[in-house]
């Protein structure tokens, strides 16, 4: 029975959805159906809530700060990775762009950065920050 979840496993993921379900619809607003790597993306997510619940300063929205000044960046960021799992296409479809304007946006995010944000640990922490600053959004 390869690729089947032991039942231990499943109680395990289930119990988890419930921990994150609040989060959830606000980091994935488009996803039909969570993974088990969405779930646990999303517990990582709620472990670093309640760590910043407990620190004065939060490092997470540094990971973002040169891009403070461009929202459209950061949504470009926000889209490709939380609702498209980096797929140009489908980014430029639900922000209504070109995709050669995405391309572009991209370049001009990894000159301001200085480090390409898709690659590792970039990609990570950027994740995090995003889905982050999603969830904390009113």
């Amino acid at each position: 029975m390869t690729g089947f979840l032991p039942i231990k496993k499943i109680a395990a993921a289930y119990q988890l959805i419930d921990n994150i379900r609040d989060i959830a619809c606000k980091v994935y607003p488009y996803a039909e159906y969570y993974t088990l790597s969405h779930i646990f993306f999303l517990d990582t997510c709620q472990s670093c809530l309640n760590h910043m619940a407990d620190s004065d300063f939060p490092s997470w929205p540094l990971v973002l700060e040169p891009l403070r000044d461009d929202e459209s960046l950061i949504s470009i960021l926000e889209t490709m990775i939380l609702d498209t799992q980096m797929d140009v296409k489908k980014s430029a479809g639900l922000l209504y762009l070109h995709r050669n304007t995405i391309y572009y946006r991209l370049k001009k995010i990894q000159s301001i950065l200085g480090y390409d944000p898709f690659s590792a640990p970039g990609i990570s922490n950027i994740s995090i920050s995003l889905a982050l600053r999603r969830i904390l959004q009113p």
